[in-house]
């Protein structure tokens, strides 16, 4: 369960999808896995979930696949029977709980309540959903329950998207958020929208101007948009030499989050090296870039 739950923060969103005919979960689940979110939470709400849950789990080992909307202990038993790796439920169900901890399966009940969030301390569970999360005061909710409630961290779900998704993420106590902002009918805009998503989650960006084809090579290699940074006049002509790493020169490239971005980076299949001299809590990872020039370390560093 724990190992599930950290891939749930690397990934830092769970995508939410109500599935009507199962067929159209596997190009659903390929978009997004395209797109860079390796995890998708099918909800109970149609007759489709299960066959859907149960596909996913067969054709894609990768993806992190849970059952969502999950009000009591038969579905729960349906879902874990499909495969369902994780169950999400809208409010806390004690029997709902109890089943996926003998189990042995990540539950994520829904806690909107210092009473409810009690009952969830009381079965030693470290992560609930907060829902509906701006309905039930949002940002602020979050942050004043975070005081009484510091044991516990929360995937608030509910009203969340482009304009409110990284306000939630820079909450100490926010694990990951939950919502369907990126489930569209159109799979070519579901891939978009998980990138888009995704640049939003790791906050990439340079701290100097760089040169537009080399702009256009880094954004290949993260396969993310990377916000240029305001920097003094001069791209990267050459900067000075880095003994540290053998390469000939180097940029930063900035993240929200180290973890996260570490994570992204070997599901994308990036090869990277750690360096010594941490400026932050997690060592800065590296990746060597070959170029005619001269090879390039990019240094990847959280803000």
């Amino acid at each position: 369960m724990a190992g599930i739950l950290e891939r749930i923060g690397d990934s830092g969103v769970i995508p939410v999808a109500t599935i009507d005919h199962a067929v159209n979960s596997i190009p659903l689940a390929a978009a997004l896995l395209k797109g860079g979110l390796p995890v998708v939470e099918v909800t109970f709400r149609t007759g489709a979930a299960a066959e859907a849950i149960s596909g996913l789990a067969a054709k894609f080992p990768e993806m992190l696949v849970g059952a969502g909307t999950v009000l009591n202990v038969p579905q729960a038993e349906q879902a874990v029977a499909a495969g369902a790796q994780f169950i999400v439920s809208a409010g806390f169900s004690s029997g709902v709980v109890q089943y996926c901890l003998n189990k042995g399966v990540l539950v994520i009940p829904g806690c909107s309540t210092p009473t409810e969030i009690t009952a969830a301390l009381e079965f030693g569970l470290k992560v609930v959903k907060f829902f509906p999360a701006e309905i039930f005061g949002g940002v602020g909710a979050l942050r004043a329950l975070g005081k009484p409630f510091g044991q516990i961290s929360f995937i608030p779900t509910g009203g969340i998207g482009f304009h409110n998704l990284i306000d939630y993420l820079a909450l100490d106590n926010v694990w990951a958020c939950g919502g369907s902002w990126m489930i569209k009918p159109d799979r070519r805009a579901v891939t978009r929208l998980a990138r888009t998503t995704m640049s939003e989650v790791l906050g990439l960006s340079l701290d100097r101007e760089i040169e537009g084809a080399l702009l256009d090579e880094i954004e290949a290699i993260f396969n993310l948009s990377i916000r240029e940074r305001s920097a003094p006049a001069g791209a990267l002509a050459r900067t000075k030499p880095d003994a540290a790493v053998g390469a000939e020169a180097y940029l930063i490239v900035k993240t929200r989050s180290m973890a996260r971005a570490k994570a992204y980076l070997q599901r994308e299949g990036i090869a990277f090296f750690p360096e010594t001299g941490a400026t932050s809590a997690l060592t800065p990872a590296s990746i060597r870039l070959k170029r005619k020039a001269g090879d390039l370390c990019i240094r990847v560093v959280e803000e």
